[in-house]
C-alpha cells in the first residue's frame, strides 16, 4: 500500500465501520420484526437513507482525495436525506403505499448506488477500498431493480432491503477493519519501532 494509501486508510475505515452500523441496524429492524409492511419497510429505510446520508455528507471531506469524488460524495449524501425526509414526511402526512416504498428505495438506489460505483471505478490506484465502493455501488443498483420487480409484494420488498443491509453491513464491518489493520501494518513496515 502505498503512503497515500495508508493515510487514506487511516481516513476511510471508520466511515465504512459508521457505515456497517447503520447497515446492520436497518437489518436487524427488518429481521427481527413480523411487520413487513409497507409503511414499516419505509420507516425503516427512509430512517436508514436520512442517516447514512447524514454521515456521508459529514465525511466526505476524509473520504476522497479528488474534487470529483468528493463532489460525487456529496451527492449521494444530499441524495439520501433528501429520500429519507420525504419517505419520513410520507409517513407522518400521506399514505405509505407499497408504491411509495418502492418509489424510494429505487430513487435512492440508482443515483447512489451508480455514484459509488463511478467512485470506485475512477480510483487512481486498485486498491481495498476503491474494490469496496464497487460492491456496494453493485448491490445498491441491483436492491433498485430487486425492488422493481417485487413491486407487487410489500414482503419482497421490504425483505430484500433487509437482507441488502444486512450483506452491506457485514461486508462493510470486515472491510473497515481490514483497512484499518492494512495501513497500521503498512505503516508499522514504513517506520519500524527503534529504527
Amino acid at each position: 500500500m502505498s503512503e497515500d494509501g495508508v493515510r487514506f486508510g487511516a481516513r476511510y475505515w471508520p466511515v465504512q465501520l459508521i457505515g456497517a452500523g447503520l447497515a446492520v441496524l436497518a437489518a436487524i429492524a427488518v429481521t427481527f420484526s413480523p411487520d413487513h409492511s409497507p409503511a414499516y419497510g419505509l420507516s425503516v429505510f427512509a430512517g436508514y437513507a436520512l442517516l447514512s446520508g447524514a454521515v456521508t455528507i459529514a465525511s466526505a471531506s476524509r473520504t476522497d482525495r479528488t474534487r470529483f469524488a468528493t463532489g460525487l460524495t456529496v451527492v449521494q449524501g444530499i441524495v439520501s436525506v433528501v429520500v429519507g425526509a420525504v419517505g419520513l414526511s410520507v409517513l407522518v402526512f400521506g399514505e405509505a403505499s407499497l408504491l411509495a416504498l418502492v418509489l424510494a428505495v429505487v430513487i435512492w438506489a440508482v443515483p447512489v448506488g451508480a455514484a459509488e460505483l463511478v467512485i470506485g471505478l475512477r480510483r487512481s490506484e486498485a486498491s481495498a477500498a476503491s474494490r469496496d465502493q464497487i460492491f456496494v455501488g453493485a448491490a445498491t443498483v441491483l436492491l433498485a431493480v430487486i425492488a422493481l420487480v417485487g413491486m407487487g409484494d410489500s414482503v419482497f420488498v421490504v425483505g430484500w432491503f433487509g437482507a441488502y443491509a444486512a450483506i452491506v453491513g457485514v461486508y462493510l464491518g470486515i472491510a473497515a477493519f481490514s483497512l484499518k489493520w492494512d495501513a497500521a501494518r503498512t505503516s508499522t513496515e514504513q517506520n519500524p519501532v527503534g529504527s
